[in-house]
Formats: structure tokens, C-alpha cells, sequence
């Protein structure tokens, strides 16, 4: 078998392959934050706003699970009113193997978009034959001259001949020819907003997989420049998450949230990252969020982008959860 790429694959699955045993400990948690607008991106004024995010993140002997809900209000000063609730659902196995996901977004009470399905990665070097483009010969007609005298028998027998050698030809060709093969890629069944099935690249990976991959990096001093990562919010298949370092916010008096504060008394790195469709015509990235990530996992600070507006999250309330004990 002829592996195509074969070389550029092996050396960047180590890399990207999940589930490694230095990978970073997120541990499981509750958190409240504060929603305030940052940026306002259409016309008009907002009189006022507020919001709330409400984030759960669980952990079992197989899976990590993600829980968010968000809601938020604009108030114009010409009595228009903006009323935003997005709510998530991520399973994701400990492994890196399977992924689970659901998202609805509402506005002003009505949905606007629901998307739910499932990822599946195959089984380490599985591969699925290069099906080639089969071109059919044209038939040739032989040219004859007018005036030959050949007989009906002779035209069989010489067109037997040909048939005969053609099929030892292709015998021989068949023998020889090495079948090309490719890695086959994560499997993504959609199950809405309508049932579709595709394959996106085999190296992406799933979002706690991409944050543990990106804090071991940032422990060790560098940030993670681009990951291949499925997150199942868009329809359209992967993106190229793109990471830059952002600094970080000058406060003097930042409030110290209730709960197990004592939890952010760890290393901490400020980044944006960008969500760029890895097979879409648009390099602009489809969204854009700006996050104070702790070693543990927690995020304690945040800016996420909407496109209509902009908002900014700071964490009021964290409480720690057990981690499961596993054989």
C-alpha cells in the first residue's frame, strides 16, 4: 500500500493526539459571571445592558462535560430591545475518541439557530482506499481500405486477437498497480438543523482537548500559535483556531469572586483566540473570544465577541467539584 503524506502525518499526530499522560488536569467546577457590553456594533445606543453566564464544567471516569448558559439584555435608547440567550451541551471523551454536542441560540424569545450532533474519531491508522476516476476508451474504428477484399472471418479473428491481448494488458496492469490509500477523518453526523454526514481533517481535535494541549504548552512558556479544532458549532465542519497573546488587563481593585477564590491562586495566561472555518471561502474568522485561562482550566476573565456587539464576562462566583476516583 502507498501512503500518501504518510511522512507529514506521522510527525504531526504525536503532536496533536489526545489524551497524552502530561496532558493538564481541568478540574471540574461551577461558575457565575458578570456580562457587561463592551462594544456596540450597530447603529443605534444602548441606554443599558446586563447579562449573567452560568458554566458548569464536569468531569467523570470517561468523559468531560460542558454546561453553559447565557443571557443578555440590551436596552436602546429608542426602546428597542435586545434579548440573548444562547445555551451548550459538550460531552467529550477522556480519550479524545467521541464528542457530543448542542447549542440553541434564542432571540427576543424566538430560535434562532439549534445545532446538535456527533463526532467520531476512527481507530488509530485507519485508512480508506483513493477510489480513481475510471475514463472510458472511446472505441476506435478501424480505417479500411475500399478496395481490400477481407473477409468476415478474418475481421473476427483479428478483433478476437485484439480482445485477447487488451485483457492480458489489463491483467498485467491490475497485478502491478498498488492501491493508494488515505487516513480516514473524524466522522461528523449532524442531526440538526437538518441530518447531514461529514468527514473533517483526521488531526482536528475537540475543545477540552485543544485546552489542555494549549495550557500544557503555556506551562512550559510558549503559546500554541494554530490547532485544528471541532467544536460542533458550526455546520460547515472544523475550524483553524488561531491564538495570539493578549495582555493582560490593568485593574487596580478587581473583586475578588465568592466561593473557592482560593482556586485562581494559580499561573495564569491572557490569549484571543480566533475561529477560522478550515474549508470555508471567508478567511474572516467566525468568531472571536479573548479569555484569562488559570492552569487549573478556569477562566476568570473573557471577551467574546458576537459580531452585533461585544461582551465582557468577569468571574463572581466559582466553586470547586470532586474529581471522579478512577481505577
Amino acid at each position: 500500500m502507498r501512503f500518501r503524506n504518510f511522512l507529514a502525518v506521522a510527525a504531526v499526530l504525536p503532536v496533536l493526539a489526545p489524551g497524552t499522560t502530561n496532558a493538564a488536569e481541568i478540574i471540574p467546577h461551577q461558575a457565575i459571571y458578570r456580562l457587561n457590553l463592551k462594544a456596540l456594533n450597530v447603529d443605534g445606543w444602548a441606554d443599558s445592558s446586563s447579562g449573567v453566564m452560568d458554566v458548569s464544567v464536569s468531569r467523570d471516569c470517561f468523559h468531560f462535560g460542558y454546561d453553559r448558559r447565557l443571557e443578555f439584555d440590551i436596552v436602546y435608547t429608542d426602546e428597542r430591545v435586545t434579548h440573548l440567550v444562547i445555551e451548550d451541551r459538550l460531552r467529550e471523551s477522556v480519550g479524545g475518541r467521541h464528542f457530543w454536542f448542542w447549542s440553541r441560540t434564542t432571540l427576543n424569545g424566538r430560535t434562532v439557530g439549534i445545532i446538535a450532533g456527533e463526532a467520531n474519531r476512527p481507530e488509530a491508522g485507519s485508512v480508506v482506499e483513493v477510489k480513481e476516476e475510471v475514463v472510458e476508451m472511446a472505441k476506435v474504428e478501424d480505417e479500411t481500405d475500399k478496395d481490400a477484399q477481407g473477409s468476415e472471418e478474418t475481421q473476427e479473428a483479428v478483433a478476437e486477437k485484439a480482445a485477447a491481448e487488451e485483457a492480458a494488458r489489463e491483467a498485467e496492469e491490475k497485478t502491478k498497480k498498488q492501491k493508494e490509500v488515505r487516513f480516514l477523518g473524524v466522522n461528523v453526523r449532524y442531526d440538526w438543523p437538518e441530518e447531514q454526514q461529514i468527514e473533517v481533517p483526521q488531526n482536528v481535535i475537540f475543545p477540552f482537548g485543544a485546552l489542555r494541549q494549549q495550557l500544557d504548552r503555556l506551562a512550559k512558556g510558549e503559546l500554541a500559535p494554530e490547532l485544528p479544532v471541532f467544536d460542533g458549532s458550526s455546520s460547515e465542519g472544523a475550524f483553524r483556531a488561531i491564538y495570539r497573546p493578549a495582555p493582560m488587563t490593568e485593574v487596580a481593585k478587581r473583586p475578588v469572586p465568592d466561593g473557592d477564590a482560593e482556586l485562581l491562586n494559580t499561573p495564569a495566561w491572557r490569549y484571543t483566540t480566533q475561529y477560522v472555518l478550515i474549508d470555508g471561502d471567508d478567511p474572516r474568522p467566525a468568531r472571536t473570544e479573548t479569555s484569562k485561562v488559570h492552569k487549573n482550566g478556569i477562566v476568570s476573565e473573557t471577551i467574546i465577541d458576537f459580531g452585533l456587539f461585544t461582551v465582557e464576562g468577569s468571574l463572581a462566583w466559582v466553586k470547586g467539584l470532586e474529581l471522579p476516583s478512577c481505577n
